[in-house]
């Protein structure tokens, strides 16, 4: 008997031990989440109605006729009205794609900003192929809550973490119905068993099942036990992965964030429990009809809710999520987030910390970017099959940036990401053709400021240059269409892509300043100092012109790409935040009137497409086309995104096709779908107008008086 006595003293001992640790330390093991940006309502801030709409449906809103609940909005022309989960409502006032006013319904005070839940973009699994969200009790419906204790464990309120009259009442049960159709253990008893034990069944098992029972009953409070309970519990398989928690749970099953759960989905999820994967509603619909009707009869018994709002759960319809949730969103894009992280954090601290890796993602772009890519390739292979004649079809890769921040808002690099993982939009290097000039314009106009402009006259004829060809031999360029138009002005050039013209300009000014000019505006890849550089004929990535467009569009401040806002730990601690870095590039000047005749593009040539596709917002941008027509770009900006686009094979094989047609429509269709999120607010002006004021004169001479000194002070 002592030595018996004995042992089950070291037993409990060491369970206490175990049960210390693991609800003192780490008590899920949780894949880090993967956050995009915030949406805000602040005065000032974008508003369409478009955009909100699509915002507050994908955090799980309902759009009614009368606000009077959580969870709900309201939209009238420019007077909207939202009751923001955890929050007071909310009235905003918009006018002209800005809100005008933010105040709250009840008093009529004014709200600085109000910042809605983080919408998630995925989560990082490992060979475990688990995936869990830990939400704490408080943010559960309290409908799911008492769902789960009504059909799970009645009496788990008042027991001490073992139940007896619940284990008779299962056994007389199963007399009855001459099988096992209820189970005797406690909500205190399956944590236990879920998070310390085997499911073994012995009777060795069972005892350490209720010691471990009795000792976290002892030790934690019965809302600590639940919320660990519903966190760790299993609730069956989709697209191979097991899903764990009522968390997870809720975005796979329903597509919607737990707390926005209706009782009926409450109940079906409770339902689940005891047989999850004979209960999942897109397997077995009449088995979890079945089922949440049986929890929802339980419910009802115990008075656990309103006998009207579970009456409207038994009628309510089952939806279900399409699975589309367990697919793994933004890939090529979470790879260089966390390829950003570098050697920071280790693979246990990704997979099982519950870290929150806030990215610099715009969900609602990079659904956007998905589906443009999506469609147009479907329309491509519709319209040009022969382009998947050799078995692969051609390659894009669309990357759009912050302009202010540089920061990458959405980002695809190429057509499947199951069949390839190669990031064409950050290591693809390919010739970007005319697609290059914005650039080229950039150093020209910066050299000879302010008497190159866009009226100004240029030369489209004929030239050789001696010693630019193969092998020492004369560079005869040609146009694409193999036409000269004599004289032109610097806007119709740049409109209709004429090649000659800025070949003329990078002779005049030198491929050295060009280079300069590309690298300072953001492109890292190297490039040579050659004649053929004016005409795009050096590789750069994707994302090396989307930075130089983010440049241009941000009056001449380059900013550094970024794919990371910064890492939160589990308890929403900061660990680190990244900090937007710029530098002045260009002169402001230099990128307005840049950005002056790169609109004429876009409403006047090569890039017209946009405009007929329906986009009307203040668009600045370039195609452009490589020799064969090997590679196809479309780079462009607004005042808030930076745009680049291109597509292609990943061999030397020619697509065959000009930027027009494979490259803008692509571009269109993404914008289109990112126009509720713009501001449509028109480019700066370049100052002075056609003609540079004396002022502007007097600052360009007294620049190169300076530039002047200090040469003459660097040759001494």
């Amino acid at each position: 008997m002592l030595a018996g006595a004995l042992a089950l003293t070291i037993d409990i001992a060491l369970l206490g031990e175990a049960v210390d640790e693991r609800m003192e330390g780490r008590p899920h093991d949780e894949p880090a989440r993967i956050v995009g940006v915030v949406p805000k309502l602040a005065p000032g801030a974008i508003a369409t109605a478009d955009g909100w709409r699509s915002v507050w449906s994908g955090l799980g809103y309902t759009e009614v006729d009368d606000v009077d609940a959580p969870g709900e909005f309201h939209m009238v022309r420019g007077k909207w009205t939202v009751w923001p989960r955890g929050g007071d409502p909310l009235a905003i006032t918009v006018q002209r794609r800005h809100v005008v006013s933010l105040t709250r319904v009840d008093d009529g005070t004014r709200v600085a900003a109000w910042t809605f839940d983080p919408p998630a973009v995925g989560l990082l699994t490992d060979s475990s192929r688990e995936r869990r969200s830990v939400v704490p009790l408080e943010d559960m419906p309290l409908a799911l809550r008492r769902a789960v204790v009504s059909i799970e464990d009645e009496r788990f309120y008042r027991h001490i973490g073992v139940d007896p009259r619940g284990i008779a009442r299962a056994a007389v049960t199963n007399l009855r119905k001459g099988g096992v159709s209820q189970g005797g253990s406690t909500i205190t008893q399956q944590l236990a068993k879920n998070m310390f034990l085997s499911s073994e069944r012995t009777f060795s098992r069972k005892g350490q099942e209720a010691l471990l029972a009795l000792i976290l009953e002892h030790r934690y409070d019965k809302d600590r036990l639940l919320e660990a309970y519903l966190n760790e519990i299993y609730l069956g398989q989709r697209n191979g992965f097991a899903v764990m928690g009522v968390g997870e749970a809720a975005r796979i099953w329903f597509g919607k964030d737990v707390s926005a759960l209706t009782v009926g989905e409450c109940a079906l999820l409770a339902g689940a429990i005891h047989s999850p994967n004979r209960t999942v509603p897109w397997k077995h619909p009449e088995e979890a009809k079945r089922r949440r009707d049986q929890v929802l009869n339980r419910m009802l018994e115990l008075d656990a809710m309103p006998s009207a709002e579970i009456e409207a759960a038994r009628v309510e319809q089952i939806k279900f999520a399409d699975g589309s949730g367990m697919r793994r969103r933004a890939p090529w894009y979470v790879d260089s987030l966390i390829s950003e992280l570098g050697d920071r954090y280790s693979p246990e601290a990704l997979h099982r910390d519950g870290l929150e890796l806030v990215a610099s993602v715009d969900a609602r772009l990079q659904r956007a970017a998905e589906a443009a890519v999506r469609q147009h390739l479907a329309d491509l292979k519709r319209d040009h099959p022969d382009l998947w004649s050799g078995g692969k079809g051609p390659e894009v890769a669309l990357v759009a940036l912050d302009v202010r921040t540089g920061a990458v808002r959405a980002l695809v690099g190429g057509a499947d990401y199951g069949r390839s993982q190669f990031n064409r939009a950050t290591s693809a290097k390919r010739q970007p053709g005319s697609a290059f000039k914005p650039i080229v314009l950039a150093a020209a106009i910066g050299d000879r400021w302010p008497r190159l402009k866009a009226r100004s006259i240029v030369d489209d004829r004929p030239l050789s240059v001696a010693g630019a060809g193969p092998r020492g031999t004369a560079w005869s360029p040609k146009n694409y269409d193999g036409k000269f138009l004599g004289p032109i002005t610097l806007r119709k050039a740049t409109e209709q892509s004429r090649n000659i013209p800025f070949v003329q300009l990078g002779l005049d000014i030198g491929a050295a300043k060009i280079r300069s000019a590309a690298e300072a505006m953001g492109v890292t890849t190297p490039l040579a100092a050659v004649p053929s550089l004016a005409i795009g004929a050096q590789e750069v990535t994707p994302l090396d012109l989307a930075t130089a467009m983010a440049t241009l569009a941000a009056g001449g401040q380059r900013s550094e790409p970024r794919f990371l806002e910064g890492v939160r730990d589990r308890d929403g601690r900061w660990l680190e935040r990244a900090m937007p870095s710029s530098a002045a590039a260009i002169d402001p000047r230099v990128a307005a009137a840049v950005t002056d005749i790169l609109e004429g593009v876009v409403d006047e040539g090569t890039a017209r497409g946009i405009r007929r596709a329906g986009f009307k917002l203040p668009l600045a941008g370039k195609t452009g086309t490589s020799n064969d027509a090997r590679d196809a770009w479309m780079v462009g900006y607004s005042r808030e995104l930076a745009i680049a686009v291109w597509m292609g094979y990943d061999s030397d094989k020619a697509l065959g096709l000009p930027s027009t047609k494979a490259a803008v429509p692509l571009f269109a269709t993404f914008l289109i779908e990112a126009q509720p999120y713009l501001s449509g607010d028109a480019f700066a002006r370049p100052r002075g107008g056609s003609a540079a004021p004396h002022q502007l004169i007097r600052e360009d001479r007294e620049r190169r008086r300076m530039e002047e000194e200090a040469m003459r002070e660097m040759g001494q």
